[in-house]
């Protein structure tokens, strides 16, 4: 399974509009193959509120059908550009080893 993690910035007043837009998109990303699910991480960042977005894919082709050509790139939509005050422009993705979070069907949970 491969964890694709992203992280945004957002003013505090900013921070309910983007966590809504990510429940908002749920169905929609859920809808794609190999899909296995999504968490959405926050905390207050002193003068911001840092959110750190993982989604959760069978495979890194289901990844790349996911998000095109250019994976490996942030993408943030135009109408949430004014909402983020800062992101980072890549997105990481890593082999999940182990989880206990159901995500992997058991496979990885400790005994």
């Amino acid at each position: 399974m491969i964890m694709r993690l992203w992280r945004g910035w957002t003013t505090a007043d900013n921070a309910p509009r983007y966590a809504a837009h990510v429940a908002r998109q749920r169905p929609t990303i859920a809808a794609n193959r190999g899909y296995r699910g999504l968490t959405l991480l926050q905390r207050d960042a002193g003068e911001e509120v840092e959110f750190v977005t993982l989604t959760y894919f069978e495979t890194m082709d289901d990844v790349r059908a996911f998000a095109g050509d250019k994976y490996q790139r942030a993408v943030i939509p135009p109408h949430l550009q004014e909402t983020i005050k800062r992101a980072c422009d890549e997105v990481e993705h890593y082999e999940v080893a182990s989880t206990d979070l159901g995500l992997d069907g058991g496979v990885n949970r400790p005994a």
